[in-house]
This record gives structure tokens, sequence and C-alpha cells, in this order.
């Protein structure tokens, strides 16, 4: 519970430690780790590897094995290490995992989710009232001196990250109301879900935002196939929350802003950031997936074998780090040029895998609690599919930690 409520307090409260940001989800995943190890060596837990282990556990075999290839090795012993402690976190998770939690992890969830949006409307209010960023916790480049309006992004490193996370409440309130159940009343998982995809809007994150069309679009898909009960009702009362957030934002943003120029004002600022696909030149994602690909044409052999891990920044930067090191912004590209077809086909079977075990056991299963799960993050990891066209780090805790609960589900359907 502790693990899922701290989930998106991944820049405050934290503290960089030899180039690393350690925060809470950090500290408590590690404990996770340790216990699971705990359970497996003294046997007090039946442990066998399934499927979806072996695969991630062969894609960090195989970004160990590439590490000679990398230009800057600090960087690519450090990528790994991270890679490592979110796997092993995800199959800790899984192996700790119970259904009888459930119910409580879900309204960890849910309480943790309504902090942040609380947090977010303060950032928002903050910043336009001309508080500082010292207390409003946005980083200068989300005030709302960029836009004429600010981007929240709550207690994460960005909005994006924000967005992605929030795509995890927003997912499970889906599931609670598309499935007949008695765990959460209908009418917190219809709050949740308007709180959710409000601040979603309000990011300004185009990721999270197609993200969540298409979250909301498959669990309509998974409810139809299901013939959930009320799913006509439920399906209409979903479709209108999403979209009255999107209208709520939309006034907010045309309402409430501090325009910087005649052209960037509110709600025309707002339309345009969204309808960027950053496929027009010039745009900075455009520019960095052209850059991958212009190192891939210069190294043919990158594309069996990649360029190692993490090498994107140091090979764009001459392997001079500067402020940080550049990412590409689009996650297949990156692991094609950093990991090589190998890594990237290995990380895609992994999600199809559990993808499709999930959709499988939420169609067979007769225990609501666990179809809430397995429906809830198939639909979180499709959102993620859409969003991680527009960012590339594969390691974010959150992910892995609903993934390590599908993996649980799927552990223990496979133990049945």
């Amino acid at each position: 519970m502790l693990l899922v409520f701290f989930l998106p307090f991944d820049r405050i409260p934290s503290i960089e430690i030899a180039g690393a940001s350690i925060r809470l989800s950090l500290i408590i995943g590690g404990l996770v780790i340790l216990r699971a190890a705990y359970l497996i060596i003294t046997k007090k837990t039946k442990f066998k590897f399934i499927t979806a282990d072996k695969i991630i556990l062969a894609f960090l075999a195989w970004i160990v094995l590439i590490i000679p290839e990398s230009i800057n090795l600090s960087r690519a012993l450090s990528v790994v290490v991270f890679n490592a402690f979110a796997v092993l976190l995800a199959i800790s998770v899984s192996v700790i995992f119970n259904k009888k939690y459930i119910k409580d992890l879900i309204y960890a969830l849910f309480i943790s989710c309504g902090i942040t949006v609380v947090f977010a409307v303060y950032q928002y209010l903050g910043d336009l009232f001309g508080l500082s960023i010292k207390y409003t916790g946005l980083l200068e480049r989300y005030t709302y001196s960029v836009f004429g309006f600010p981007r929240v992004q709550a207690f994460s490193l960005e909005p994006l990250y924000y967005s992605s996370y929030l795509l995890i409440p927003y997912s499970f309130a889906l599931a609670l109301l598309f499935i007949k159940q008695k765990i959460i009343p209908t009418k917190f998982a219809y709050f949740v879900l308007a709180i959710s995809s409000f601040t979603i809007f309000m990011t300004v994150s185009r990721g999270g935002i197609y993200g969540l069309i298409g979250a909301i679009a498959l669990a309509l898909i998974f409810s139809f196939i299901k013939k959930t009960e009320d799913f006509k009702r439920h399906a209409l009362a979903s479709l209108v929350i999403v979209t009255a957030g999107f209208l709520l934002s939309l006034l907010v943003i045309n309402y409430l802003n501090k325009p910087i120029n005649a052209k960037k004002t509110g709600a025309n600022a707002f339309i345009d950031q969204v309808k960027k696909t950053g496929l027009s030149e010039g745009d900075e994602r455009s520019v960095a997936r052209n850059n991958a690909l212009r190192i891939l044409s210069e190294n043919k052999s990158a594309y069996l074998i990649g360029i190692g891990p993490g090498q994107y920044g140091p090979y764009q930067q001459n392997n001079a780090r500067g402020e940080g090191w550049t990412i590409v912004n689009n996650l297949p590209l990156e692991l094609l040029l950093e990991t090589g077809l190998i890594g990237l086909i290995l990380v895609i079977i992994f999600f199809a895998n559990i993808f499709f075990k999930g959709a499988g056991i939420l169609n067979s299963t007769k225990d609501p609690a666990v179809a809430v799960v397995a429906m809830a993050i198939c639909t979180y990891l499709i959102s993620q599919g859409i969003q991680y066209q527009s960012f590339s780090t594969l390691y974010v805790i959150h992910i892995w930690v609903v993934t390590g609960l599908l993996i649980g589900v799927i552990r223990n359907n496979s133990k049945n």
C-alpha cells in the first residue's frame, strides 16, 4: 500500500545522490524486493519462473551483454542498474501479490491520486497569482511564462510523467465502472474518473491525452466483448465525464491565464499544443527522432545489437553530459537504436505476453477483483503504448509496479 501510495511523489520529496533521484517509492520498492527475496529463499512462497519473467530477464541479460558497445560506460551501467531495479521490483510485486490486497491497494491509489490533484490545482492557481516556483513546485519551463498558462506536474518530474501516473487511477476507475463489483462504490469510481481526466488535460501532455483516449476506447471494447452489466449506462456516463473534464480544463485555461502575447492566449494556445503531433520540422521530438535515425544510418550494425544502453545522449552530445543526457522521446526508436532489434523485440514480446494473458484472465475469471485488476492494467498498458511515442524512459517505477500487479494476477492464475 505504501509503495502504491508514494508512486506519484517522484520529485517532491526527493534527494539527488550520485546522479540518482532517491525518493520514497524507491526506498519502499527496495524493501519489497528484499521481502520477495526472503520469501523465495526461505521457501515461504512457491516461486516458479513464468514466461513473462524469462522474457524480461532475457532483456536484462541482453543489455548487460552490449555494455561494451557503449562509448560512455558509466551512463550504460547506470541505465542497466535502473532497468534491473524496475524489472526486479515488478517481479517482486508479483511474488508478494495476493488478491485479498486488491481493495486496499485501490484505495491507496485513489487517495494518493486525490492528494496530487489538489496539489496540481494549487500549483495552477499559485503560479497565476505570482507565487514563487519555490512554493508552487513547478519547474520554470512549465510556468505561465511559456504558454500563457501553467502546465501542472504536481509532485512529478514533468507533466508527461504526471499524466502517465494519472492514467493508472483513471484506468482503474474505468474498470470498476464496467465490471460488476462490490469492491469500491460506483460513485467513488466516477469521482476519480472525473478528477483524473480533468487533471490529465490540465497537464497539456499530448501523449497523456492521446493515451487517455486510447484507454477509454479499449475499456469500451473490453466491456462490449465481455457483455458487462449496464454497459450502455456506464459507457455513456464515462464518455460524458471525460468530455466534461476536457471542457472544464478548456474553460479554466481560457479564463484563468496570463497571455504572454496576442497569439498565445488561453484556449487557443492549449488547442495548438494538443494538436501538435511532433511530426513537423523543427519540433523538438522530430529533431530527436531524425538524430536517432541518422546514427542508425551511420552504424548499420546498430540495427541488430544497438549502440549500448542509454547511449543516444552520449552520441548526440559528443560524450559531454552538460546539464543532462538527451533522449529520443520515442521509446520504440530509442530501444531500436540503443539495444537493437533484439532488445526491442524482447520488450515488445514481454508486454504483448502479459497483455494477452491479462485479457484472457479478464475474459475467463469469475472473481470481480481480479477482473478489475486485469482490465485496468491491460487498459493502462495500451495508454502507455500510445504515450511512449512521446517519451522514452523505460524504467519508470509506476509503470513497472502496475506491470508487477498484472504479472501477479497471471502468476496466481497459473498456480491455480
